[in-house]
């Protein structure tokens, strides 16, 4: 299992996500972390320690071009690749590899246990919390707020999803 990454040293979600890392300023104040979105990621995964040390432009490089890094672990490379194209601004890209990391997200199906079902929930969810992120700051609220509600559908436990909930509800008026 990948260690997903957001903003804080934290445990969420039946103590399987260890939340830690990086945020985006919202309209809440500088020392408001309850008002920060968050981006969630994956240290343990292809481009960790890349995202880690906030090396966007290595994961970049080690995953846009979706090679055996990539394919090996492709939930937590397109994951990271998203974070890496939103860090950087390159909005276009964000977009795709966003839309790629919901998609090899769902298709990572679970083999049947209660455990692996909320952990592939999990995953989908920071997924669309990513995606939530990444619409917000291209100014599009209501797509926004569709990410956000499947997310919240999908990850209601999770710290990170929650978060960005609270920042986002805020940010986008909803």
């Amino acid at each position: 299992m990948n260690t997903q990454h957001g903003i804080r040293l934290g445990s969420a979600a039946l103590g399987v996500v260890i939340a830690a890392g990086f945020l985006l300023g919202t309209t809440a104040s500088a020392g408001d972390a309850a008002g920060k979105i968050v981006l969630s990621g994956y240290a343990d995964g292809a481009g960790g320690e890349s995202l880690l040390a906030k090396n966007y432009g290595a994961i970049i490089d080690e995953l846009g071009a979706h090679g055996v890094s990539f394919t090996q672990d492709p939930v937590a490379a397109s994951t990271n690749l998203c974070i890496a194209y939103i860090m950087t601004h390159d909005w276009a890209k964000a977009d795709g590899a966003c839309d790629q990391a919901i998609r090899v997200a769902k298709l990572d199906t679970p083999t049947g246990t209660l455990y692996e079902r909320i952990n592939h929930d999990q995953e989908v969810g920071l997924a669309y919390s990513n995606r939530a992120v990444l619409r917000s700051l291209e100014a599009h609220p209501k797509d926004a707020a569709s990410d956000l509600a499947r997310a919240v559908a999908l990850a209601p436990s999770s710290e990170l999803v929650m978060r960005n909930r609270a920042a986002l509800t805020g940010a986008t008026g909803s």
